[in-house]
């Protein structure tokens, strides 16, 4: 007759077997979900997926890029250049996977930083079509905070919001620009921008902005996009 304590470790064997298998099962049903999620440009919840498959240290040099890959569509720099310093630091890691680090040490205004990444990913590939402008542009970057001018910028917080607004023009005392409305959100479902619209706003004595509308021209009134 078996020993108790012998049917007693089988059992505790094969629930940690049986735990096991489920807690795999699952990883790979989070990973599934991640994936979807982020080629659908759905990113705000695939990155939440990665970051925990990450630290469940789940396919590492992959879900590191695609969550560094999502922080940078959402804008976040500052969590793409993190994730991304990661990525390139794996033996894993393809040089291809520079550029995108580059770009995200651009954005967050670490000029020398990213001429180095992007000549690094020249010296390993010799591609100089995919860094040559950007190399380029950090060159410029660097000179300009080296020989500051004398003009000040002021942020018309009114006019320059978290959405897009570009290409103004200025009419005696207006000023029009192209501008994005709200996001729109349907349940479950990820942010649409709706189509770009035209907007103006009015120049007071001390020449900021003031009073953004959207204009009331018929462009701004057709139901659908006419380019």
């Amino acid at each position: 007759m078996m020993n108790k304590k012998y049917i007693s470790f089988l059992f505790a064997l094969l629930f940690i077997s049986i735990t096991d298998v489920v807690y795999g099962q699952e990883q790979i049903g989070l990973q599934t979900k991640a994936d979807k999620l982020y080629a659908s440009n759905n990113v705000k919840p695939a990155s939440e997926i990665y970051l925990k498959l990450l630290q469940a240290n789940i396919s590492k040099p992959k879900n590191l890029e695609r969550l560094a890959s999502c922080y940078a569509k959402m804008s976040n720099y500052l969590e793409a250049e993190n994730y991304y310093a990661q990525l390139v630091n794996l033996p894993e890691s393809t040089p291809k996977n520079l550029v995108p680090y580059g770009e995200a040490l651009k954005s967050n205004s670490h000029f020398a930083q990213a001429k180095e990444v992007f000549k690094s990913y020249l010296a390993k590939t010799g591609d100089s079509a995919s860094v040559y402008n950007k190399l380029l542009g950090c060159d410029s970057a660097l000179v300009w905070m080296s020989n500051p001018t004398s003009h000040k910028i002021f942020n018309q917080n009114l006019i320059n919001t978290n959405n897009s607004e570009f290409g103004a023009y200025r009419d005696k005392n207006q000023v029009y620009y192209v501008g994005e409305q709200a996001p729109l959100k349907k349940s479950n479902q990820p942010l649409v921008k709706p189509f770009l619209s035209i907007y103006n706003a009015e120049v007071d004595s001390s020449q900021s902005l003031k009073k953004p509308t959207l204009n009331t021209s018929v462009y701004n009134k057709n139901e659908y996009n006419t380019g």
